[in-house]
């Protein structure tokens, strides 16, 4: 988590770094909706996974935007609805210019239900677990 954060304080993102998809899901919800630019977040985690996690967040805001992140391509991903609905994937290993790359890419593209905008706005920060 610190080498993604890092990477992305670099980049010009705010990152709010989170331990847990608890912890993640207390944090969202204290926030106005649209504070997030993006929620960065592994498929494995304890006790919630990433799929999971983005089913909640859904629940709560239909335009979160989701960037999951792997060592493994998991059928679990595969054969959830996320991927229809925009989400991406980055597969690990990565390299900090192909997070950026990813993580620009997943901001830039059009939430469901709003318009996009012409630029990603990097004061707004992204989720990370």
């Amino acid at each position: 988590m610190l080498f993604r954060s890092a990477t992305l304080e670099r980049a010009g993102y705010r990152v709010e770094a989170a331990r847990s998809a608890e912890e993640a899901l207390t944090c969202y919800a204290m926030a106005a909706h649209d504070r997030f630019a993006l929620v960065l977040s592994d498929l494995a985690m304890p006790k919630v996974t990433g799929v999971d996690l983005a089913r909640r967040l859904l629940g709560r805001d239909a335009n979160v935007r989701v960037l999951f992140m792997s060592g493994q391509a998991t059928n679990e991903l595969r054969r959830s609805d996320l991927t229809a609905k925009g989400f991406e994937f980055l597969c690990k290993p990565f390299r900090p210019d192909g997070l950026i790359r990813a993580v620009r890419g997943a901001i830039s593209r059009k939430p469901r239900g709003r318009p996009a905008s012409d630029e990603a706005d990097v004061t707004r920060p992204s989720l990370s677990l």
